[in-house]
């Protein structure tokens, strides 16, 4: 019952404690930013910083006392915050000895969550290694003020579960490192497992799944291998000449996602609905947007992988229309009859041509 006798509605309820429960996540994430800009700031001067001077330079949405309440939180959490004449600081041999300050290391503790693309690769490991280091150095007040931070900022995993053969990552890595050819057994959907020779250049984690782009021999062009798709891999006793010319950004910003293949000049009109979806995602590394009249939002981008732009584009449900090319208009119609026909058990009609998936990238 609410106070003025009225009958509380479960669902409004429920909802309520949600908003306040998102809020409250959202408060306690911009709490540990905040203790790492006072930190940094701290760090980075002699005579110290007034509250004001703090809040001044640090720009921070809050009130005086909550600053207040941030600086002694941090000094109950061991970090050597010292006040003299109201003027705060950040003090102590670990400062003045260590090539890394105190947020700094803070910083790469609490990161050490977004490396879950990476798990089993050397990169990774030498990060654990690091951390560790890092956490031992730490007194024991401070390693307990790191662990309540990291359990107030979230990073959402959902990297893909995979299990190479034995040494195929060390093989990998060492065949890229040292600029030698490398042989794979490659098992693409539906087809058959296959040798290759292929020349690795880039090791790329793209929505938490690992590739592997090299120049494949057989293909005669640059292709990007799956890597839970790869069955074995073998470093051969044989050197190939790494092209400057690669650029590695370029290339992986000339495709959508994973998908390479012939560049598409790709123009959507997303609906009122999903318009703010426009400004406030970067879908591409070319993406163009533009505001209309009725509340839609036009965006432009050009980028090859006409599968997974099709695909992307008919995960809207039909507010987001393609108004060129026309290959990809074709492309998300199939899609959406498709699962219409699925839905409704039978087949639809229509005058369609199956989508080729001459995809020139991915494998």
């Amino acid at each position: 019952m609410e106070k003025n006798g009225t009958k509380r509605n479960p669902k409004t309820s429920t909802r309520s404690v949600e908003r306040r429960s998102l809020l409250k996540m959202d408060e306690r994430g911009r709490q540990v930013i905040r203790f790492l800009d006072v930190l940094r700031a701290l760090e980075n001067t002699r005579r110290g910083l007034t509250v004001k001077e703090l809040k001044s330079q640090l720009e921070l949405d809050c009130d005086t006392r909550t600053v207040y309440r941030d600086l002694e939180h941090l000094k109950r959490a061991g970090f050597s915050v010292v006040e003299e004449d109201s003027r705060y600081r950040i003090e102590g041999p670990s400062i003045k000895s260590d090539p890394l300050t105190d947020s700094q290391v803070v910083a790469v503790l609490l990161s050490a969550d977004l490396l879950a693309p990476l798990s089993g690769f050397g990169v990774e490991r030498e990060f654990l290694v690091l951390r560790d280091s890092l956490r031992a150095r730490l007194t024991p007040e401070k390693r307990n003020w790191v662990d309540q931070q990291r359990g107030r900022v979230a990073v959402r995993r959902q990297m893909q579960h995979f299990q190479l053969p034995e040494g195929t990552l060390e093989q990998i890595e060492d065949a890229l490192n040292l600029e030698q050819v490398l042989e794979i057994v490659y098992a693409s959907p539906n087809k058959e497992p296959e040798r290759r020779l292929v020349e690795p250049y880039l090791l790329w984690c793209h929505s938490e799944r690992a590739y592997l782009v090299a120049w494949c021999r057989k293909a005669q062009a640059y292709r990007i291998f799956l890597l839970v798709r790869i069955r074995e891999a073998r470093m051969l006793d044989a050197t190939f000449e790494r092209d400057d010319a690669f650029d590695s950004q370029a290339y992986i910003d000339q495709g959508f996602g994973a998908y390479h293949g012939p560049s598409l000049e790709v123009t959507l009109r997303f609906s009122r609905e999903v318009a703010h979806l426009a400004h406030e995602r970067s879908f591409h590394a070319t993406q163009q947007v533009a505001s209309e009249d009725d509340g839609g939002t036009l965006v432009s981008f050009t980028a090859g992988g006409l599968p997974e732009i099709a695909a992307w584009v008919a995960s809207f449900g039909g507010k987001v229309r393609v108004l060129g090319p026309s290959e990809l208009r074709s492309a998300v119609r199939e899609i959406h009859l498709a699962g219409l026909e699925a839905c409704q058990g039978g087949e639809v009609d229509g005058d369609l041509q199956p989508l080729s998936r001459d995809v020139k990238g991915a494998e």
